[in-house]
């Protein structure tokens, strides 16, 4: 799936982190707000305090590429407070917002993805979110034919980006027909709790894109500022280039143990996963899972 595997964090950059970009929420516990929302730290937690639905925005600077939004829930903990049915919208502002995915989850524990892609037919089928929510309870379904619908009747272009442009324009392991969204703006829904809960609990939440001609800007500056401070010492272009590929790879691996990191409590806080319905299917995602901690295991 190129840059919408959920599991390869080496092609993409957290744009919810990019400067200039603002969050907000509809509603929050005091002690519970956007702070504990963007901690690592999982034992820390948003909790809505109002009506459904509750909402998060994300306003970007400027017109943004996005691959996709990941939510971290844990059921064992929240029980009714952990969200059920989740609906994500994009837009250039918010009187322009439209559907792009929306999922019902069963008891979610850990990470769940949801994929932004830009399927131009409607009637294509949704690749599906690599996030253990794989039983049919857990449905994951593609808006992109409503969002065409919506885009042919009002004229706006704000939410995706479907011109007929060269295929080298997208990033790497990006077709024209399976290509991000566009957006100045993000909304995630939460439309309903488990067991009619009124507050929702959420305990992280992160947004990916591909790499953005000012991060690959900023990685150039890097490596001339490397090579420019490694002139004097006699090092050869190789050397500089090493060094800034060792560079690359720590942050890469820096982001692979914080995924592993947050498998690992998902797993302490249910012992019996393995005998869960909601797991067992997921022999993909147990793979990936394996192969990420033996890297880490060999590079510690």
């Amino acid at each position: 799936m190129g840059i919408f595997d959920v599991n390869d964090l080496t092609n993409k950059i957290d744009v919810g982190s990019q400067p200039g970009t603002m969050w907000s929420l509809s509603s929050q516990k005091p002690g519970h707000g956007l702070g504990e929302l963007r901690d690592p730290n999982f034992d820390k937690l948003w909790q809505s305090d109002g009506l459904l639905p509750h909402l998060i925005n994300i306003q970007f600077a400027r017109r943004t590429a996005l691959t996709h939004v990941s939510l971290y829930t844990d059921f064992k903990e929240d029980d009714s407070y952990t969200p059920h049915k989740v609906r994500i919208l994009a837009g250039t502002h918010f009187h322009d917002l439209v559907e792009v995915r929306t999922r019902e989850l069963l008891e979610p524990t850990g990470w769940k993805h949801f994929i932004l892609d830009n399927f131009e037919d409607g009637n294509e089928s949704d690749d599906g979110e690599n996030d253990g929510s794989s039983d049919a309870s857990d449905s994951s379904q593609s808006s992109t034919s409503s969002i065409l619908q919506h885009r042919r009747k009002s004229g706006t272009h704000a939410e995706l980006n479907t011109s007929k442009r060269p295929l080298d324009y997208l990033p790497c392991g990006v077709s024209k027909r399976h290509a991000p969204i566009h957006a100045f703006l993000v909304q995630i829904c939460i439309l309903s709790n488990h067991a009619a809960g009124k507050d929702t609990h959420i305990r992280g939440i992160r947004i990916f894109g591909p790499p953005t001609k000012a991060s690959r800007e900023k990685a150039k500056r890097d490596l001339r500022k490397l090579r420019e401070a490694n002139s004097e010492k006699g090092e050869t272009t190789a050397d500089i280039h090493a060094q800034h590929e060792q560079k690359r790879r720590k942050k890469t691996l820096d982001g692979m143990r914080r995924w592993a990191l947050a498998e690992e409590v998902a797993v302490s806080h249910n012992p019996d996963a393995s005998q869960n319905a909601e797991r067992e299917d997921d022999e993909e995602f147990r793979i990936h899972t394996s192969r990420r901690l033996n890297l880490l295991s060999s590079i510690r």
